[in-house]
């Protein structure tokens, strides 16, 4: 875990056999984590995987982009797929943290389906601010996260 994050993607995974075609709306939550990033000045890019991106394109945009934060949104309807990818894509350069419904509901069992850094409940705009400014990991309300190997659940 990392101090403070200057370099965030996030990631909206595809969600096979719910769009046919384009998706109707963009994912309006990563769009507001994106512009409250932008707002307070931290570099930060969004890849909407439901838009036709294959897992290839989100390693190529990991690559160019080098974030050393990325944040998947995770819906409880194929949960299995940014699961899937995250296992692939994880790696030492940076943290992963994943947020939605799912992880709203599932918290702390999340931790043992990935090997991920934290864990959003609820929302994350105020949350992610935080965290890449590096205030104290006990103080970010809605924050799940594990420190010597226990699984801490904030408020």
């Amino acid at each position: 875990m990392k101090e403070r994050y200057k370099r965030v993607l996030l990631c909206m995974p595809p969600l096979p056999g719910v769009y046919y075609g384009v998706p109707p709306a963009p994912p309006v939550g990563i769009g507001y984590l994106s512009e409250v990033l932008s707002q307070n000045n931290i570099m930060n890019d969004v890849i909407d995987m439901r838009l036709g991106y294959k897992l290839e394109d989100l390693k190529n945009k990991i690559r160019q982009f080098k974030p050393d934060l990325i944040g998947f949104t995770v819906n409880t309807y194929r949960y299995d797929v940014p699961y899937s990818y995250i296992k692939v894509i994880k790696s030492k350069n940076y943290d992963i943290m994943v947020g939605g419904p799912q992880a709203s509901i599932e918290r702390k069992k999340i931790f043992k389906d990935l090997e991920i850094e934290y864990v959003t409940k609820y929302g994350g705009e105020r949350l992610i601010i935080e965290l890449c400014n590096g205030v104290p990991l006990g103080k970010i309300n809605g924050l799940i996260y594990k420190k010597d190997n226990e699984i801490i659940e904030n408020p």
